[in-house]
């Protein structure tokens, strides 16, 4: 029996399909007519369709002969490389699907983690926020408590200080009270006692006048001693200062002298052994220079005309290079002018035109507004246009006549200034 998976929607059981290449060799179906449907049994044998969910199959009963074994092997490898594939298909769905699950829970979990991070992070700042906000509160409290204790200590002070001062106020004056009452009753022991003491102040200031006296003579006496000195040895140190600076100029000078001539006699006589193996010395120089200088000619001649013919090379190179980029700066100069000289004519070709085509409309529709206004004007109106313009004309001229007799009036008087002021 050879079972084929197929839909409920299948084709009619007297429904032969087409042959197939790989149905060349099936046995042929005999009695097409009498082909029935009917639920599978074990011991039945056909070919056998399923007709929905595995339930019923079509089975259609054939004689088939022996020849057709190979296309039924065919026939069944087919359906087997069929259910290959949908399983192979099945299978990739399901790892498809695992695949999506295990990513998405993979997402998810790091969108939980995100999320859990982000709720300690906060849960941490809000923490850290009530923890600044109780220390700011704490502290604002502490002060606040503070400047109460202190206004309260203050005051405290204050009426302390107050009754204390209220308290020695009473009992200074109890004392000034008795003081004043023992007073009037010794006035007599008192006016004595007054009488002894000024008498002994009296005494003691003339005594210390003259004191002060005598010390200001002493003073004077002791300050012209101390001066005197002290001017006598400043005279004695200046003539010191004098003396010893004359015996050591003289001193100086001597050991100049003496030096100096010292060295001229030894100067001489090295001059006279340096002029003579100066001369020696000069002879040989000048030999050495000679032959150095014929040699250093011949090689500086050898330089020299290399580096000459390279720089006449690299000079006619460059005023090549130079002639040529000028000749072609002084044509692109031309071509640009050319070019600026054409697009400034055009433009002002263009400006001019413009201006002549808006003077044309403008003048276009002031002489349309003009005609309007003149068609509408009426006789009177135009009289009382003509009056205004003659009035204001006439305006004109009587300014203008007055303002020419001022200017004349004022010329008078600046000649008559000038003449005035020449007389005088």
């Amino acid at each position: 029996m050879i079972v084929l998976p197929m839909l409920a929607a299948a084709a009619p059981v007297a429904h032969v399909p087409a042959a197939k290449p790989w149905m060349m060799n099936r046995p042929q179906v005999q009695n097409v007519q009498t082909m029935q449907r009917s639920v599978v049994q074990p011991e039945s044998f056909g070919i056998a369709l399923p007709v929905a969910n595995n339930e019923e199959l079509l089975v259609f009963n054939v004689d088939y002969k022996p020849e057709g074994d190979k296309a039924l092997e065919k026939l069944q490898q087919c359906i087997e490389r069929k259910k290959a594939m949908k399983e192979k298909e099945r299978l990739s769905i399901k790892a498809i699907c695992d695949m999506q699950r295990l990513f998405r829970g993979f997402k998810g979990r790091q969108r939980a983690e995100t999320r859990r991070v982000e709720y300690t992070r906060d849960l941490q700042m809000h923490k850290s926020a009530t923890k600044l906000q109780s220390m700011a509160r704490r502290d604002h409290a502490t002060k606040k408590v503070n400047s109460i204790r202190e206004q309260r200590v203050a005051l405290m002070h204050h009426s302390a200080t107050f009754v204390r001062k209220l308290w020695l106020a009473h009992i200074t004056r109890k004392r000034y009270i008795a003081l004043k009452q023992e007073f009037n009753t010794h006035i007599d022991s008192i006016v004595v006692m007054q009488r002894y003491v000024r008498g002994f102040l009296v005494r003691l200031r003339m005594w210390r006048e003259a004191i002060r006296a005598e010390e200001e003579l002493w003073a004077v006496v002791e300050i012209q001693r101390i001066w005197k000195g002290f001017v006598g040895r400043l005279r004695w140190e200046a003539k010191f200062k004098e003396t010893w600076k004359k015996e050591i100029a003289a001193a100086k000078m001597q050991a100049a002298i003496r030096g100096w001539l010292a060295r001229t006699r030894v100067n001489k006589m090295q001059r006279k052994v340096a002029r003579s193996e100066f001369d020696k010395a000069r002879v040989r120089f000048r030999a050495a220079q000679k032959i150095q200088a014929l040699i250093r000619g011949v090689l500086v001649r050898k330089v020299i005309r290399a580096w000459r013919e390279r720089i006449i090379s690299c000079v006619v190179h460059i005023q090549r290079v130079a002639r040529g980029h000028a000749l072609r700066r002084k044509l692109w100069d031309q071509v640009l002018n050319q070019r600026a000289t054409m697009i400034s004519s055009l433009v002002r070709g263009f400006l001019t035109r413009k201006r002549l085509f808006t003077a044309i409309a403008k003048v276009i529709l002031i002489q349309r507004f003009f005609r309007h206004l003149k068609r509408w004007e009426t006789k009177k109106t135009k009289e009382r246009r003509i009056k205004l313009a003659q009035e204001r004309k006439a305006a004109a001229k009587a300014i203008q006549s007055k303002y020419k007799d001022h200017q004349q009036d004022k010329a008078i008087e600046a000649i008559k200034a000038d003449e005035a002021a020449k007389t005088e």
